[in-house]
């Protein structure tokens, strides 16, 4: 005797269901393995910093990242501070995101509020997350005032291909751009160790065009610059290796004056992971709010 059509029905709803909730959790854990979260986890890299232009600088130092405990930013957002420990001097002042804004859209004037020189660096703009936030539905990073996201570093959706796009600083300007495309899995080899399959995700900011001044104010043309990125991440370790260029003037119109810098190129490289949990400063967020702000 065959069971009734409402019966089988019923039981194939909840195979479904539960092959469906299962994927899902398989997916979530995917995402949040790609940046282990646990409060005090650190990361530590090996940088490199070279500008070219009319005054060329290198360095080499030691960057060190520490993950601070949850907090809140827009009342119900958790993020953890990403707090950032430079070995010696930074060639550019305060975070990598804001100092390239700044060579990128100096028509913005005052409105751009720069933090002040003094505030550690990872020196690449694709790694500057000041407050993280690791969740079922992303990694990103956010500002807390305004309560906005700042970085989109993955979405669940890890397939080959698949790509986003985020509107940044839109308080600031309505034409800087954050393009990310998962590029896919490939072998990865650090100072740290080797870590097959690391999943490679391409970062691309577009600032929009800006009008060139001469020394007078006048408007002598327009430019647009670029920052363009990626990053390695080893599931259950997190980002591996990171590395971008930023170049002022990618494109040009009218007759503009030769930017003081060409371009830049930063890479981290992973040397050591410890995802123990470890004691992070008790002045860290004041710290951190005063410099994201």
């Amino acid at each position: 005797m065959r069971p009734p059509r409402r019966a089988v029905r019923g039981a194939l709803a909840v195979i479904l269901a539960t092959a469906s909730l299962r994927a899902a959790t398989e997916e979530t854990q995917e995402l949040e393995e790609l940046w282990p979260h646990a409060p005090g986890a650190s990361w530590s890299y090996d940088r490199i910093e070279i500008q070219w232009g009319t005054s060329g600088k290198s360095a080499a130092t030691t960057v060190v990242f520490t993950l601070g405990d949850t907090t809140f930013v827009g009342g119900n957002i958790a993020v953890q501070p990403l707090l950032v420990d430079v070995g010696s001097a930074v060639l550019e002042p305060g975070p990598a995101f804001w100092w390239q804004l700044a060579m990128a859209r100096p028509d913005l004037g005052a409105r751009l509020a720069v933090p002040p020189s003094t505030a550690a660096s990872s020196g690449l703009v694709i790694h500057d997350a000041a407050l993280l936030r690791v969740a079922p539905d992303e990694i990103a990073a956010y500002r807390d005032v305004p309560a906005i996201r700042a970085w989109l570093y993955a979405e669940p959706d890890l397939a080959p291909g698949r790509a986003w796009r985020l509107q940044l600083v839109p308080d600031l300007a309505d034409s800087v751009f954050l393009d990310g495309t998962v590029v896919g899995a490939t072998d990865v080899t650090t100072p740290g160790g080797s870590f097959p399959a690391a999943l490679r995700i391409r970062y691309d900011v577009d600032y929009g065009w800006s009008d060139a001044t001469d020394s007078l104010g006048a408007v002598v043309g327009r430019t647009r610059a670029q920052t363009r990125g990626e990053m390695f991440y080893a599931p259950g370790v997190g980002p591996v290796l990171a590395r971008e260029t930023f170049v002022p003037v990618v494109e040009s119109q009218g007759t503009v004056p030769p930017p003081p810098v060409d371009s830049t190129f930063a890479e981290l490289r992973l040397v050591a992971h410890t995802p123990t949990p470890t004691t992070v400063g008790a002045g860290s967020w004041t710290e951190m709010k005063r410099r994201y702000r």
